[in-house]
């Protein structure tokens, strides 16, 4: 799944690049713009960043501090790697999935309820639709990161196995 949508937001970044190069060759050379493909360009950004995260982790693509991870065994490495996913990524998903969903001030479902479009005359409709993003790409890390905690105990399990 993760694979799919790093695919899907590659494209997306590519739409990004296009939607808003012609932004920018309409406004200043022709003189012309339109809001909505402003708000486009914003939109499938936002479907890159959200789509993707998962599929950057997933590869082990993302940013790490390895100034001190080179020196350490690879028992320690995913013992660190078990314990971040436990105690950070984890709590922060369910955070930001609950806080878009079910939280008493959700903005996702508040959004959907109105069908919130752009707040700008001309601009792009179903604005709700790029907020559910938010809820999908953490989702989507947060499955990524089982799998990823699963991988990592397996390892550790196999470590241990071998040691005996």
């Amino acid at each position: 799944m993760s694979t799919f949508f790093g695919r899907a937001s590659a494209w997306c970044a590519l739409a990004t690049v296009v939607v808003c190069a012609s932004v920018a060759i309409l406004r200043y050379v022709f003189g012309i713009g339109f809001p909505w493909m402003q708000g486009l360009y914003i939109a499938f950004f936002a479907a890159c960043i959200m789509g993707g995260a998962a599929e950057v982790y997933r590869a082990n693509e993302h940013v790490r501090v390895d100034i001190f991870s080179r020196r350490l065994t690879p028992r320690t490495r995913n013992l660190i790697e078990i314990a971040g996913i436990t105690f950070f990524l984890t709590p922060w998903l369910v955070t930001i999935i609950y806080a878009s969903l079910a939280g008493e001030h959700s903005f996702v479902r508040s959004a959907f309820s109105q069908l919130e479009g752009a707040a700008v005359e001309g601009g792009l409709p179903g604005v709700f639709l790029v907020k559910a993003l938010i809820p999908l790409g953490a989702f989507l890390l947060l499955l990524q990161g089982f799998a990823i905690l699963s991988q990592r105990l397996s390892a550790l399990d196999d470590t241990k196995n071998r040691q005996k």
